[in-house]
């Protein structure tokens, strides 16, 4: 219908034979939000601090890292500018780790809310994540791809069919 000129159809009908077509258009309203994503828990050491009570404990310490400091509806969330995604460089915020960032390897724990509706069996999320240079000034940011190796095979990027760690 798309390459098929407007001037072919007729408007909510299609009695005239002169018109190949019939055309409608409908406003909708797309419904659904992804929001309040929040970064939990980080596995590597040097993060065991900020989201422990101590050393080799389970109990949290609440602290999380957000994507900004708004809610959903703008309101303010309470968290500090530090406390936001990327982690990078500075978000770290125990005396003598302002300069750690999280090293590779690590698996991390995070939460999500959703509004909208999800009724069907393939209905879901899928978070697909992306790898970037930042310059050490946060102004430029480049994709990167990264690779890892397997007692198998060496250099598998990331993201690739071949990926299947």
């Amino acid at each position: 219908f798309e390459s098929m000129s407007r001037s072919n159809a007729q408007p909510d009908a299609n009695t005239d034979l002169t018109y190949h077509l019939a055309s409608d258009e409908v406003s909708v309203e797309v419904i659904g939000r992804l929001y309040d994503f929040e970064i939990t828990d980080i596995a590597d050491y040097n993060w065991e601090l900020v989201f422990r009570r101590f050393k080799g404990s389970i109990a949290p310490t609440w602290i999380s890292y957000w994507t900004g400091t708004q809610g959903i509806d703008g309101d303010k969330r309470g968290n500090k500018p530090q406390f936001t995604v990327p982690i990078r460089p500075g978000s770290h915020p125990l005396q003598g780790y302002q300069n750690v960032a999280v090293k590779t390897g690590y698996h991390f724990k995070f939460d999500f809310k959703t509004k909208g509706n999800m009724f069907g069996p393939r209905d879901g999320i899928r978070l697909t994540p992306t790898f970037d240079f930042v310059s050490k000034d946060g102004k430029t940011r480049v994709p990167v791809d990264l690779y890892y190796s397997t007692n198998q095979r060496s250099f598998i990027r990331i993201g690739s069919a071949e990926d299947q760690v």
